[in-house]
């Protein structure tokens, strides 16, 4: 898991997004001032997928030359050149396509062009409109309000798209004014960066629309889109720092309702004053419109795609309906919004490096939404922060290349530099880091054209320390050498090792790269013990090997934690000691001071160490021991994550390991499970929603009776009894699938006849992912034999049929292989049939992660061989499955030992605090 080539440590983080191989970049000598672009589509509706283009371009020349090179991605059909100073006369040369390259070179063939002169390009040019990849111009469909078939084409240029749309300097160093102009069928509209200026062409009834910036852009900020929709939603704010009135607006597709955008407009700006508020003013939002647009069918990936002063959003992440979207689509659409208005707010001055931008974003996404609620939901949404950005970093910045890491700069670029930012915000504390930000933010709105870099931002904050320090008389204080090497590959593990008989506490580094021994960090060291209450003490390791230390409050018998609530980018290793005393805490939760992000990152940390066999699995499992009585959503989402592979490994249902693990997650579970129940309360926060179908989905996941029989209940009198309210849509999944667990045969086809009558597609697939849940081998056999038996399945339906059975447990798993192996003629031939042979792969890889013993294993290789799955899959599974193996042979006597201790309420957690005293106490005697 943490094999990374020692060579690829050259990775910078936060210049990643828009690297460019060296071959691939423009040269310096030439610069765009100016863009003119002219573009008319067809009927894009009726299926031409063509446009036509011109653009000129006032490009400033800087050094003499006879060449001038940009990007183009579009068919060149004719240019002009033509010199705007000295002379204005026209310029003989000629024109060629690096493909390669995607160069656009154009060679004079007289004359060079004089430093300082000015020259005018003209380019003429057709482009594709892409109905597939989401890029340069694509083209989307779907249904109005009166259910007839719908278009609109949009545009996607990051990270380098905008040259599929226009010949362009196409990198983000060179910022340009833009004027835009649209020529399209008059029954649409178009929305760009800027307002718009139309007309109705007298001569072809066409609509003409033009948007001038006055803002000099890099060429990914550009965007506009040509539609039917709808304004939505449309309000005036006054900003405190700008004379102009800023109109917020939200558009959509007819067929949805004005009021699912509310809750879009007024997070928009409860977000805009804050950033404004945050920033104590500083700079402000620059033009006076803000669109935001939900675009139907918009298959991205990403939730949303912002541009300057006009953002792209898929509709679930804009669009907020409480009838019909989960708490979980609501966090999701509140923290896209934020981090699309922060980028508004900031995008102008650091858009020479995007990654800066989007990493600053993300973390201002938390920060900036846990301002929006109350003291309780802020200090959650602050840690999921740690869960959801800092942990995809943590274990994508060592599995991937340097390559990979450029194409998944959304993992690493932008999550990374996202972590580290909130490393510095608390090194230097939540003023000092926004006074940087401020300084810097000023300094470059003064200066349009600049080009900003990582240095640019650390001599901000160094501006900002330099003050503090002067107030405070502090001890100097080099950001960018303390934090300059965290933008190698990689991360640090920080070693705390004890001595339990003179207070010596000796921290150590390594690279979580394996064999890398000559890469180092700064790291900022946070600690808390049992005899310090909750004040958090603090030092720089710097970078070296190993650095020893007297903390001389430190008892033999009190913990050590370190790296307080994750707020360094990290993790911590302890002695062994040390783990059992930090378990000891935790299981005394009414004194501790250990906060639920602590807790959470602990356990997150131990499942990573186990992962990789650096930490017995008896603590890991005394660390989730302490879950018995804690009720906080962090600790279990993060607990419920990493138990997850454990428990398929160990509860089989076979053997009385299985049985002893199985009682001891419902131990766990008794106390949580009465705390939050399967009914809502009224006014309740969100995570609580979230936590309720964690504790949902283990408790009767486990056969916890008590939650057993209120799903059971639930479920049934919401289809058997007609005055029963309908289910939360938050918790309907989670009720309808641990509802069906001991389902009979009757109840069975009850729902499979519920299933045939409905004609929604998703509808359909819910009952299907439902009926998977249940654990009787005969039911699940005739509900996957459907496979076969039924002839009007669509190929979704076949595909989450199959899935669903292998999903939630081993009576299901069993019965899928039986099936794949007993029916493979029929099951292959439905599978070419549907086209869907390739979704066999995904199938297997997920089979594979649950399979734990030998005859298991075999029987999946034979069937692998059946299928004709090839060789390299079929390696790939057996990897798979041999680790599990492993796992298994490798902790199996750690987890007995431990259950048997657990069950008959002994504890390792004593003893070995027991054998450390009397260890310390030999000692010092």
């Amino acid at each position: 898991m943490w094999k990374l080539s020692v060579s690829s440590v050259l990775f910078v983080c936060f210049a990643l997004s828009f690297e460019i191989d060296v071959n691939h970049r423009l040269p310096n000598n030439t610069s765009p001032q100016a863009y003119d672009i002219n573009l008319e589509f067809g009927e894009f509706d009726s299926g031409e997928l063509s446009f036509t283009g011109s653009v000129y371009i006032t490009i400033n020349v800087s050094e003499s030359t006879n060449i001038i090179t940009l990007h183009s991605s579009v068919l060149v059909l004719n240019t002009s050149l033509t010199r705007l100073n000295y002379g204005g006369n026209d310029i003989a040369h000629t024109h060629d396509v690096d493909i390669e390259r995607e160069f656009l070179i154009i060679t004079t063939m007289e004359e060079q062009l004089q430093r300082f002169s000015i020259v005018l390009l003209r380019v003429d040019y057709s482009g594709a409109i892409s109905t597939s990849a989401i890029e340069g111009v694509f083209r989307r469909s779907y249904f109005d309000k009166n259910d007839k078939i719908s278009y609109y084409i949009a545009t996607q240029t990051k990270p380098n798209y905008a040259r599929r749309i226009f010949p362009a300097y196409d990198e983000p160093r060179f910022k340009a004014r833009f004027q835009i102009t649209l020529s399209y069928n008059a029954k649409y509209k178009a929305l760009s960066n800027m307002r718009e200026r139309f007309f109705i062409d007298t001569n072809t009834g066409r609509r003409v629309s033009i948007f001038n910036s006055p803002n000099h852009l890099p060429t990914y900020l550009i965007a506009f889109i040509i539609s039917e929709f709808d304004m939505m939603a449309n309000i005036t704010v006054t900003t405190t720092t700008t004379v102009n009135n800023v109109a917020l607006r939200i558009f959509a597709a007819s067929s949805q309702q004005t009021e699912n955008a509310a809750f879009a407009m007024e997070t928009t700006r409860q977000a805009l004053e804050l950033f404004e508020n945050e920033f104590s003013y500083a700079f402000q939002y620059e033009i006076d419109k803000l669109d935001q647009v939900a675009l139907p069918h918009f298959a991205d990936a990403a939730c949303s795609m912002v541009n300057y002063g006009l953002s792209f959003y898929r509709e679930d992440c804009l669009l907020y309906e409480p009838l019909v979207n989960t708490v979980s689509e609501k966090q999701r659409a509140e923290r896209a919004i934020i981090n699309n208005v922060c980028h508004q707010l900031i995008d102008l001055k650091m858009s020479s490096d995007y990654s800066i931008a989007s990493g600053l974003c993300k973390f201002y996404e938390y920060h900036i939404s846990a301002k929006l609620h109350p003291p309780i939901t802020a200090a959650t949404i602050e840690g999921l922060f740690t869960i959801e950005t800092m942990e995809t970093a943590l274990v994508s910045d060592i599995t991937t290349t340097r390559q990979e890491q450029w194409q998944q700069s959304d993992d690493i670029a932008y999550n990374k530099s996202a972590s580290v930012f909130r490393m510095l915000f608390h090194s230097l504390t939540e003023s000092t880091f926004t006074e940087g930000l401020k300084i810097f933010l000023s300094q470059y709105s003064l200066n349009p054209t600049g080009v900003t870099t990582q240095r640019n931002l650390y001599d901000a904050w160094q501006r900002a320390v330099n003050i503090e320090q002067q107030k405070k008389d502090m001890e100097n204080y080099k950001v960018e050498e303390l934090f300059g090497c965290w933008e190698q590959v990689g991360y640090p593990i920080l070693y705390v090792e004890r001595s339990y008989n003179d207070h010596r506490v000796r921290f150590s580094q390594k690279s979580i790269i394996k064999d890398d021994n000559t890469t180092f960090w700064h790291i900022p060291v946070t600690y808390i013990t049992n005899d310090n209450s909750t004040s958090i003490r603090k030092f720089w390791l710097h970078p070296t090997r190993q650095f020893e230390m007297l903390i001389d409050d430190l008892r033999p018998n009190s913990h050590l934690l370190v790296n307080v609530n994750r707020m360094g980018y990290y993790r911590v290793q302890y002695d062994e000691a040390n783990w059992m005393l930090i378990a000891r805490e935790l299981s005394h939760l009414e004194s501790s001071n250990l906060s639920p992000i602590s807790r959470a990152m602990l356990m997150n940390d131990a499942a990573i160490f186990l992962a990789n066999n650096m930490l017995r699995a008896r603590i890991f499992l005394e660390l989730i021991k302490h879950l018995e009585g804690d009720v906080e959503y962090l600790p279990w989402l993060v607990a419920t994550n990493n138990l997850q592979h454990m428990r398929w490994m160990v509860v089989d249902g076979n053997t009385k390991m299985s049985d002893d693990f199985k009682r001891f997650l419902q131990k766990l579970l008794t106390k949580v499970f009465s705390t939050y129940g399967i009914d809502e309360q009224d006014d309740e926060e969100n995570h609580h929603k979230l936590m309720r179908n964690i504790v949902i989905e283990w408790s009767c996941g486990v056969h916890l009776q008590s939650c057993l029989d209120v799903t059971r209940d639930k479920l049934w009198s919401y289809f058997l009894d007609e005055e029963s309210p309908s289910l939360s849509i938050d918790h309907e999944d989670i009720i309808f699938c641990h509802g069906l667990i001991m389902a009979t045969k009757y109840e069975f086809d009850f729902i499979w006849k519920v299933f045939k009558r409905t004609t929604s597609s998703s509808r359909r697939l819910f009952y299907l992912r439902a009926m998977g849940c249940i654990e009787d081998d005969e039911i699940l056999m005739k509900f996957i034999m459907a496979i076969i038996e039924s002839d009007d399945l669509t190929a979704d339906e076949i595909v989450t049929i199959l899935k669903a059975t292998y999903s939630h447990n081993h009576v299901g798993l069993r019965v899928t292989l039986q099936f794949l192996r007993s029916y493979y003629d029929a099951v292959i031939g439905l599978l070419q049939k549907h086209n869907i042979m390739s979704a066999m792969n995904q199938v297997f890889h997920d089979i594979a992660l649950k399979v734990n013993d030998e005859i298991l294993f075999a029987t999946l290789s034979d069937i692998l061989v059946i299928y004709d799955i090839d060789k390299i899959t079929q390696n790939e599974i057996h990897t798979i499955i041999k680790e599990n193996l492993r796992f298994i042979e490798r902790h199996k006597s750690d987890i007995e030992d431990f259950l048997e201790d657990f069950h008959s309420n002994a504890s390792l957690v004593v003893s070995s605090i027991y054998c450390i005293l009397i260890a310390v106490f030999l000692m010092l005697n």
